[in-house]
């Protein structure tokens, strides 16, 4: 009885005539059954090999290509947020307002003659820190 069912199942299918599910019948019996008879052969390659196209995942390259699109824009616009205009004064820079006068009148560089000169430059410069402090 099954051989005879398969047997219409299968000459509707070459007609395009079968549903969904007579297809699933038919890849199940295909997949599972071991003694199949000569005749049936092809088939039986065709459904199993539908059945493995069918479990494995297909892969869509554009959602992929969407995705890391997505991804780059959104890290260019947290970029854009996180990096700040150089040109733009920003809370970091903003205390040179509040430096002494002697900070923008002394030299870049002081050449020292001894030891002693170094270590009073320090001594000096430890105290206008200071004072520079506690006017704050």
């Amino acid at each position: 009885m099954e051989r005879e069912n398969i047997q219409k199942l299968l000459d509707s299918y070459m007609a395009a005539e079968t549903t969904r599910e007579e297809e699933q019948l038919l890849s199940d019996y295909f997949s599972t059954h071991r003694d199949i008879p000569a005749e049936w052969r092809d088939f039986s390659i065709l459904f199993r090999g539908i059945r493995q196209y069918e479990q494995k995942p297909y892969v869509s390259y554009r959602r992929t290509i969407m995705k890391w699109s997505v991804a780059a824009a959104a890290a260019v616009v947290v970029a854009m947020f996180v990096i700040k205009d150089p040109a733009t004064p920003s809370a970091e820079t903003s205390f040179d307002s509040r430096l002494p006068e002697y900070y923008y009148k002394a030299p870049s560089h002081t050449t020292f003659s001894s030891y002693e000169d170094i270590v009073n430059e320090i001594e000096r410069s430890g105290r206008q820190l200071e004072d520079a402090i506690a006017q704050l």
